[in-house]
């Protein structure tokens, strides 16, 4: 249960980051970003449903 949270804690974090450049970077790097941090996020999600 512990690493769980711990994971839905990082994909959060994570979310948050990509969020930030989204808003705050130019559109290029938003794009680049959210699809690498978003990739990531799901493959995070998919392990904590795993678990």
């Amino acid at each position: 249960m512990a690493a769980t949270g711990i994971v839905i804690g990082a994909i959060a974090n994570t979310l948050m980051k990509a969020g930030l450049v989204w808003i705050l970077g130019t559109r290029r790097l938003g794009q680049m970003v959210a699809a690498v941090l978003g990739v990531v996020s799901a493959v995070g999600l998919f392990f904590a449903l795993l678990v």
